[in-house]
């Protein structure tokens, strides 16, 4: 059919249906084809491999699909939706995590846009759901956005509140837990503490996995209390949750925090500063929270350059150390002591 041809809703229905058969079979990303009079969502078949989802005659209901968005997500997508059925707005553009068949919270980018354009009550919405459009920017063991995503959003953020907390938190030894129980395992407990985390925020924070053993979030408040309260909720609840795995498992968390604009406006800095008292806190007994202080950074960077020193000088034949002593003598037999 060509698209001159078009005369009816039907008509354009079968139009964009035979574009999804067409396109489907040479890209990763599911089109899709929303029949908004008769709520009807046309996929493309691949997308049952992946999420559990019936396509009863090649369509099933909006409501199938949004079932299967993470709880986390869902008010503001079902929000959108509920618009574009008005015809209050004729696009969508939005990321979101869907559950799939392993359980796994997955980003994906959903774009999509009304025919005919402009018409006060939409008929049609054309689009795609694409996994690989938000890979990049997201963590797949446990569905949570990335350093990259961050840095990004910082930016915007600080655009809109004045004082912003960066409070990165590690948990601690989970290279042992690795080890000792497996990687398997150990990918468990990451994704225990990202929902402990999640279910602890409110929707106007920000949570995001970083690499190994860390995640960093985002806290729009001037209040030191509200981070540190926070952090003892989510530290005894992961305590409790691990231990429900295995009574032999004990889990901790040691967090380090910095502060916008007090300690820097620089993001890079920020990450730093709040990664150098994570660092702190690790080595000073763990299970504990540190905010920045200039004081201990710079203790912390003259231990690094006098580490660094003393390995350039055992390596070339301990050049530029000298050690300075003063005896001890026992006067009577005039011998050393000591």
């Amino acid at each position: 059919m060509e698209k001159n041809e078009i005369n009816t809703h039907e008509d354009m229905l079968k139009y964009y249906r035979d574009i999804i058969t067409l396109i489907s079979e040479s890209t990763d990303d599911y089109i899709y084809v929303w029949d908004i009079q008769n709520d009807r969502l046309y996929l493309s078949p691949s997308i049952t491999d992946h999420y559990n989802i019936d396509l009863h005659h090649s369509f099933c209901s909006l409501n199938d699909w949004l079932k299967l968005i993470y709880d986390g997500d869902a008010q503001a997508i079902h929000q959108d939706f509920e618009l574009i059925k008005t015809g209050k707005i004729h696009s969508h553009n939005t990321e979101y995590r869907v559950i799939n068949k392993k359980k796994e919270k997955v980003w994906v980018s959903c774009r999509g846009k009304c025919v005919p354009e402009n018409a006060l009550r939409p008929s049609l919405m054309v689009g795609r759901i694409s996994e690989n459009a938000v890979s990049q920017k997201s963590d797949r063991i446990t569905g949570l956005l990335n350093l990259t995503q961050l840095s990004v959003d910082f930016s915007n953020i600080i655009q809109k509140h004045s004082h912003v907390f960066l409070l990165i938190i590690g948990i601690d030894n989970f290279k042992n837990v690795n080890e000792k129980y497996g990687k398997l395992f150990g990918d468990s407990i990451l994704k225990i503490f990202s929902s402990i985390i999640e279910e602890h925020i409110s929707e106007s924070e920000h949570v995001y996995r970083l690499d190994g053993d860390k995640f960093g979030i985002l806290f729009f408040t001037k209040k030191k209390e509200i981070v540190k309260t926070f952090y003892q909720k989510i530290k005894f609840k992961f305590i409790e949750s691990c231990m429900s795995l295995d009574e032999n498992v004990y889990c901790s968390i040691s967090a380090g925090c910095s502060s916008y604009p007090q300690d820097s406006i620089i993001f890079e800095e920020l990450l730093k500063y709040a990664e150098s008292s994570l660092s702190l806190a690790k080595t000073t007994g763990k299970s504990n929270l540190i905010f920045f202080s200039i004081k201990n950074y710079k203790k912390q960077q003259f231990q690094l350059e006098l580490h660094d020193e003393l390995l350039y000088s055992i390596k070339n034949n301990f050049q530029g150390f000298s050690i300075f002593y003063q005896p001890q003598v026992y006067f009577p037999q005039k011998t050393l002591h000591g």
